[in-house]
């Protein structure tokens, strides 16, 4: 029982102490919807954390995603991913993200292939 207790309280630290780093774990409703369980999330929500969903995809999709965590207007997170389906072998997905405040930004570019 101690053993769980130790293991609980260190697993609760490292997900908070996350926070402090300006790293997002979820990106979109879909995702803070699971709790942050998002491997086996399929269609254009997975260009952010498991690209290998994007096979699902059929045609042109697109998604855009803000969250202000806990609360604090200067930890705003803005995300969009577009995605399109390449024939019947895979599809192509582009993402955007931006976070911090104008002191302080991080913006990150992604470029994706998943494959059937």
């Amino acid at each position: 029982m101690r053993i769980f207790i130790s293991i609980f309280f260190f697993s609760c630290t490292i997900y908070s102490a996350l926070g402090q780093f300006g790293e997002s774990l979820a990106k979109g409703g879909q995702s803070l919807a699971l709790a942050g369980s998002d491997a086996h999330i399929q269609g254009i929500s997975s260009a952010f954390i498991n690209q290998a969903g994007l096979a699902e995809l059929n045609g042109l999709s697109a998604i855009a995603n803000a969250q202000q965590q806990y609360g604090i207007a200067e930890l705003n997170d803005i995300s969009f991913a577009i995605g399109l389906q390449a024939g019947k072998s895979g599809a192509f997905g582009l993402t955007l993200a931006s976070y911090g405040i104008d002191e302080y930004r991080e913006s990150v570019v992604g470029i994706c292939y998943a494959r059937k």
